[in-house]
């Protein structure tokens, strides 16, 4: 603060002046972390970005942020909003199994009362579901009592890590939820085995039901 008078001059009386520095105007930026991609699957997807509100002088004001330009069947989330510079804020995009396939551009805009708004952009693309089959096999393809059997169910695409459900003829309870199971089945006749496969995207596929003979064996005879 800056005082002036004119104090011994020929002029009567007293005139102060005041000049109040109240330093720089609040200003500040806005960032994000990139593109967002979502595949789709048969339930909801979440994506996240972090946006980085970051001050550039005077002294920090609350900042509010809102996402727009995403399509109908996605909803918007946001952790930390508002905060004051310099800080990140989360937004979260929840993509349902029926949002069109295809690029959005997202405009994050911050508001503030002490500043005119700015913005910052990125794209959420939505794409089409991963194709998701799995297959199942048996080795040896025939086998005796006594023999162990090993059934492999294989998948192709889908998004790892995987969980698998299997059922079958005289299988451990409870069900293994490995990729393989191995088995010695101490009784003859036709055995049989399936698996459900679940994805880290909730999507499923069926290691469809095979079968296999066990005999007995031929090394033994009965006299």
């Amino acid at each position: 603060t800056i005082t002036e008078s004119n104090e011994g001059n020929n002029c009567s009386g007293w005139t102060n002046v005041t000049v109040a520095n109240s330093g720089p105007a609040f200003d500040y930026t806005l960032s994000n972390a990139g593109n967002l991609n979502a595949t789709k699957t048969t339930g909801t997807v979440n994506v996240q970005n972090t946006v980085t509100a970051t001050l550039v002088q005077g002294g920090t004001q609350p900042v509010t942020i809102t996402a727009t330009g995403y399509p109908a069947n996605v909803t918007v989330s946001y952790l930390n909003n508002p905060c004051n510079p310099t800080c990140s804020y989360t937004v979260q995009f929840a993509v349902g199994s029926s949002a069109v396939v295809g690029t959005y551009p997202i405009v994050v805009t911050g508001v503030s009362a002490a500043t005119a708004n700015k913005t910052t952009n990125f794209n959420l693309i939505i794409n089409a579901p991963v194709a998701f089959t799995g297959s199942l096999d048996v080795t040896p393809t025939s086998s005796y009592i006594g023999q162990q059997v090993t059934w492999t169910c294989s998948v192709t695409g889908g998004t790892g890590p995987f969980t698998y459900v299997w059922t079958g003829t005289n299988f451990p309870t409870p069900a293994p939820t490995g990729g393989s199971v191995n088995v010695i089945y101490q009784t003859i006749g036709t055995k049989t085995a399936s698996a459900v496969v679940t994805d880290s995207l909730g999507a499923t596929t069926l290691c469809s039901q095979k079968s296999l003979v066990i005999g007995l064996n031929p090394k033994f005879r009965e006299f």
